[in-house]
């Protein structure tokens, strides 16, 4: 009885113990990208545990059925939460709790008590744009508590071994222990076999003997500290294409992270140096111990995103610089939520784990707040380096560039006026001796640079009814009662387009937009611009297009590398559209000196070719002939008509244009929406609007809109129009969807990424 008792007591002693403890050096990962989300305080105690949060930058965090979980796969439930800080009102769980404009949030959250003793936690809400996920939140614990907890380096600051627990790290390379003692250690690696003699610490110092080699090496944290000398090396400018080799150890990842089914896994995101598309790498070896290998191909010197995920879900993520040919080795440590570089240029990668300099975009309708909030990012870049004279030449000139094209692009595409254009030119610096490989954020800026000064120049040649009243003054052309008021009309439109600024509902905008629609009609417009005596004038006064974009493209930059790259950049976003090369591209082509970029543009024209030609009988399989609705000229009888053949079954309609960028990005992201309907009997028909034949073959192919039950039209325009003119289109993409009798609703453009909602208006459709 005695014994019983004092186990007891000695239970209920380290129960207490446990619910009394106070983590308040923590370390974690938020896979939430619109928010700076960092977890400050745990506090476990005996009826509940709290869990204390920093959030910042604009937008809603829901709250809403958020639990934690600790490292036994257990589960506690929220049952309040408070702000602590910044914030005086209380919260109700569930609300969508916002983050104060350029402002912090910070936040406490109580759960059920965590009474049994945990090492890490994670917290889940929503899946949801408003929802986050937070993993391993734990107690940082210091490096250097033993000597099988521990990192080393030698005197140029290169990490060299590291000792653990579970396993050894030497010569970029991973080993299990044979022997293991503070005096000795034998690691095996497959065949090899390496001793390594431990002489006593000394100042944080000891003496290793591996292979009988001797080494004095200095004991070090999570991070590596400073490289103690300056390393003036520069970037290689070299483009050429190669292959990486990352192999690696994530240590001690935690097995409760995956829910049951979910695969862990590697890869690496890299940015295309040009379009600035994202290609994602992750066939990786990955044993049951963490250790992996990776390959990579990369368009010259290219930073790039070390991800780790559960079923394409990110728990981790790491940039790294990666240089063709090149081998990399990497240690990612759960426990301390840190990544350690050896070998093969190793520092750089060292130096972006040690020393982040995130640039934070600073959300206002001011435009000097924005400038401020780049010079605020500057002077921490520029505190940090001279807190730490002797970081690399390579690190310094990637994050100034990388700080600067984030802050010029994020000035141009947020305000959009000629302000903008002039803050963006003093912020941005382009450096001529980096590679345009280099930074993932150089794409945007280009081409946002590119289109804002195109269109800027777009607006001088632009139709407008005063340019028309103008030509008419100078006697060019001759305009009757009815056209002057066509153009006043037009006048009115643009006037009353102003009240949209004004709008602070979406119903106000709607009613407004109703009342620009009554002013005058799209074909009346048409009509008149469009006129043969009218449009012979305009065109003759508007400059060649082709001649004002090859103007812009030499006016932009001087130097020859970025005329090059953005010649490049437009012929590929071209090619994209239209799966072809148009004739006046050539001259274009034959401007640009960098043979990497012409080789580009080369493989993306041979790609096209070779997808047709793969794809050619099953996209003819599911083109429906013109013929089908030949001779017919209204609206309703075409579409009628197009849709008659599937009566009995139920028919999507997507209205598209290869030219509309949200059409395809809708296309790309239906196939989920379509797998939760795979059962029922629809067709779904692709209306296409002012497509070129080419392209549109094309995106049918690449896009495997080539299944059975798929059909498309591409018809004459004028049948089009009339499609366009009956369906009341108002944008695109819009789409309808027809019961099995015929009978046509619209279906509103966000039913996408509402596959329930869609999944149960199928259900009622089937039925009828």
């Amino acid at each position: 009885m005695k014994k019983t008792l004092i186990t007891l007591c000695t239970l209920l002693t380290a129960t207490c113990g446990w619910a009394q403890q106070v983590w308040n050096n923590l370390a974690s990962y938020c896979d939430n990208d619109r928010l700076s989300l960092t977890p400050t305080e745990v506090e476990f105690k005996q009826d509940e545990t709290i869990l204390h949060l920093r959030v910042q930058n604009q937008g809603a965090v829901n709250y809403s059925g958020m639990k934690l979980k600790d490292e036994n796969g257990k589960m506690y439930s929220l049952k309040s939460l408070e702000p602590t800080r910044s914030y005086e009102d209380k919260c109700v769980v569930g609300d969508y709790t916002p983050v104060p404009q350029n402002g912090i949030l910070h936040i406490a959250l109580h759960f059920e008590p965590v009474t049994t003793p945990t090492k890490r936690l994670h917290a889940y809400t929503g899946y949801n744009y408003y929802g986050f996920r937070t993993w391993n939140i734990h107690q940082i614990e210091d490096m250097n508590l033993s000597l099988f907890n521990s990192n080393w380096r030698n005197e140029n600051g290169d990490w060299v071994l590291g000792l653990y627990d579970t396993g050894a790290v030497y010569n970029s390379k991973v080993y299990s222990y044979a022997e293991k003692s503070d005096k000795k250690v034998v690691l095996t690696n497959g065949d090899e076999k390496l001793t390594i003699a431990i002489g006593k610490e000394k100042n944080g110092k000891r003496q290793f003997t591996i292979n009988n080699q001797k080494m004095n090496l200095e004991c070090f944290g999570a991070v590596l500290p400073a490289y103690p000398t300056e390393d003036n090396t520069p970037f290689s400018t070299e483009y050429t294409n190669g292959e990486c080799v990352i192999t690696g150890w994530v240590k001690d990842f935690p097995k409760e992270i995956p829910e049951p089914g979910e695969k862990f896994g590697v890869s690496i995101k890299v940015n295309d140096i040009v379009t600035g598309d994202v290609k994602d790498f992750n066939e990786a070896t990955i044993d049951e111990n963490g250790k992996f290998t990776i390959k990579v191909k990369v368009n010259g010197t290219q930073s790039v995103i070390f991800n780790e995920n559960c079923n394409n879900v990110n728990v981790y993520e790491a940039r790294m610089i990666l240089q063709p040919g090149k081998k990399y080795f990497m240690l990612h440590d759960w426990n301390t939520s840190k990544c350690l570089f050896m070998g093969e240029d190793a520092r750089l990668q060292n130096e972006l784990q040690a020393f982040p300099c995130k640039y934070e975009w600073k959300t206002s309708v001011f435009m000097a707040d924005k400038v401020k909030s780049f010079d605020s990012t500057m002077v921490r870049i520029n505190d940090l380096i001279t807190k730490y004279p002797t970081l690399s030449k390579r690190y310094r000139e990637y994050i100034e560039q990388e700080a600067r094209l984030r802050a010029a692009a994020n000035l141009i595409l947020s305000m959009e006026t000629e302000e903008a254009m002039q803050a963006s030119d003093k912020v941005i610096v382009i450096n001529p001796s980096l590679p345009v490989s280099l930074c993932p954020t150089l794409p945007e800026y280009v081409e946002t640079k590119y289109q804002y000064t195109l269109s800027s120049a777009y607006k001088k040649y632009s139709q407008t009814p005063e340019l028309f009243f103008r030509f008419a003054d100078e006697g060019k052309i001759q305009l009757s009662d009815s056209d002057r008021d066509i153009l006043k009309r037009w006048q009115q439109r643009n006037e009353a387009k102003e009240k949209l600024n004004d709008c602070k509902t979406e119903e106000e905008a709607k009613a407004v937009y109703e009342e620009i629609k009554k002013i005058v009609s799209s074909d009346e417009l048409r009509g008149l611009v469009y006129r043969e005596d009218i449009n012979r004038v305009y065109t003759e006064w508007a400059p060649d297009i082709r001649m004002l974009e090859r103007t812009l493209m030499d006016s932009i930059y001087s130097d020859q590398q970025m005329r090059d790259y953005l010649r490049t950049q437009i012929i590929l976003k071209s090619l994209t559209r239209l799966k072809s090369l148009p004739p006046s591209a050539e001259t274009d082509i034959q401007a640009i000196k960098s043979e990497v970029f012409k080789q580009k543009i080369s493989d993306l024209v041979n790609y096209y070719k070779e997808l047709a030609k793969q794809n050619e009988e099953k996209v003819k399989k599911v083109i429906a002939p013109s013929s089908n609705v030949a001779g017919l000229t209204d609206g309703k009888a075409i579409v009628e008509k197009m849709v008659e053949p599937y009566k009995g079954k139920i028919v999507y309609m997507d209205v598209w244009g290869t030219w509309c960028e949200p059409c395809v990005q809708s296309i790309k992201s239906s196939p989920e929406m379509k797998e939760a309907v795979k059962d029922y009997d629809i067709v779904y028909l692709y209306f296409a609007y002012s497509s070129e034949d080419a392209a549109w073959k094309g995106y049918i192919a690449e896009l495997g809109l080539t299944k059975p039950n798929y059909v498309h039209y591409n018809l004459p325009q004028e049948q089009q129009e009339a499609v366009i003119k009956y369906l009341k289109i108002d944008g695109f993409p819009s789409y309808f969807i027809f019961d099995k009798n015929g009978n046509m609703e619209p279906l509103d453009r966000g039913h996408i990424g509402d596959v329930e909602g869609f999944k149960k208006k199928i259900e009622e459709l089937s039925k009828k």
